[in-house]
């Protein structure tokens, strides 16, 4: 099982002159807090461990600029199957995404069909389907740990990255949803 969706991740204007802050941080903290960035983030992630006890399988893109379009969720999707390959009796993927319209187009369908592997759609605004969801929200919750650090686009950036490293096995979301794997 692959199954692939994307957020969005800002970079908020924030008044630091009050607020909560953790313990021994000051809440008066300089920084450049004039404008706001929302940073898209594509992920996919897989349900099987990782080879030899290495993390299970995940692929991302981040971008600044627009939304996930049939394009880019071309672009995506291709890298994946490139690094799957195709499909055999033993190398078989379903990919489960929600009902975007650029997820449900009939090039992407064709294209992940062409290296024989298939797609399940999960039901419309039912979030608890998606593995990566829970993904997404243990995301939210690491971000937020390391918050202080985040001082502009760049550091999200980081942050975001070192954030999903860290999540070694996604099995267990799978499993969450309702997924039995192997």
């Amino acid at each position: 099982m692959i199954d692939l969706d994307e957020c969005g991740l800002f970079v908020e204007t924030a008044n630091r002159k009050h607020g909560k802050s953790y313990v021994g941080l000051r809440v008066r903290e300089p920084g450049p807090y004039s404008k706001s960035e929302k940073w898209n983030l594509l992920m996919a992630i897989c349900g099987e461990d990782g080879v030899q006890g290495s993390p299970s399988r995940r692929w991302t893109k981040l971008w600044l600029e627009g939304g996930t379009t049939v394009d880019r969720m071309m672009e995506f999707v291709l890298e994946i199957l490139e690094d799957l390959g195709p499909a055999t009796a033993d190398n078989w993927y379903c990919f489960t995404m929600d009902n975007l319209n650029s997820h449900r187009n009939v090039g992407l369908i064709a294209l992940i069909h062409a290296y024989g592997h298939g797609v399940a759609f999960r039901a419309p605004y039912y979030a608890v389907d998606g593995a990566i969801e829970f993904v997404f929200n243990n995301l939210q919750t690491l971000i937020r740990s390391r918050l202080y650090e985040v001082k502009d686009g760049n550091t999200l950036i980081a942050v975001i990255n070192q954030s999903i490293q860290s999540m070694e096995n996604f099995a267990p979301y799978f499993e969450n949803v309702g997924f039995i794997l192997p």
